[in-house]
């Protein structure tokens, strides 16, 4: 189930998991967690994605004030969040990546605060690009790019795939 809207706050909730079999309804409030991006984009919102096990996650857009912000989240509980900045068109350079301890839960009602808050430090964030001259950011199928990453932590693997957005390729 997803939903979203445009502006400030939420922008999309994915619920899965969710047995119409037994339940015929239900009732999505959302819940709050506390969040701060140390070394933050002078000026930019950050989009916040906080998820859970049943890969349950809720996208925000956070104002941040000092550093600081609120972001959605669906109850019951959350253990794993992004932060990061997108352009006009949607494309993201840069993210940041926060895991509670042992991957635990942290639990939250709808409405309310979390106990937990979520911490981010900008430069930390894993940063990627395409690279090389602007026509060869896309081509036919089986056409290659070249496409850089920073930042990526020693032992941590990365995997891509590809979509099409054009009917005709």
């Amino acid at each position: 189930m997803a939903g979203s809207y445009s502006g400030d706050g939420l922008n999309s909730m994915i619920l899965c998991h969710l047995d119409f079999s037994t339940t015929g309804s239900y009732v999505l409030r959302p819940g709050h967690a506390n969040v701060s991006v140390a070394h933050a984009p002078a000026g930019k919102r950050v989009r916040v994605t906080l998820g859970d096990a049943n890969y349950s996650v809720v996208d925000s857009s956070v104002g941040l004030t000092e550093g600081y912000g609120v972001a959605d989240v669906l109850p019951p509980d959350f253990n794993s969040a992004r932060a990061f900045v997108d352009n006009a068109v949607g494309t993201v350079t840069a993210e940041c990546e926060w895991v509670n301890p042992g991957h635990a839960p942290v639990a939250v009602s709808p409405g309310a605060v979390a106990g937990t808050s979520v911490a981010f430090d900008w430069r930390a964030a894993v940063r990627g690009r395409l690279a090389g001259p602007q026509c060869r950011h896309s081509g036919r199928p089986g056409s290659t790019f070249k496409y850089t990453i920073s930042n990526l932590p020693a032992g941590e693997q990365m995997s891509f795939f590809g979509q099409s957005w054009s009917p005709y390729t």
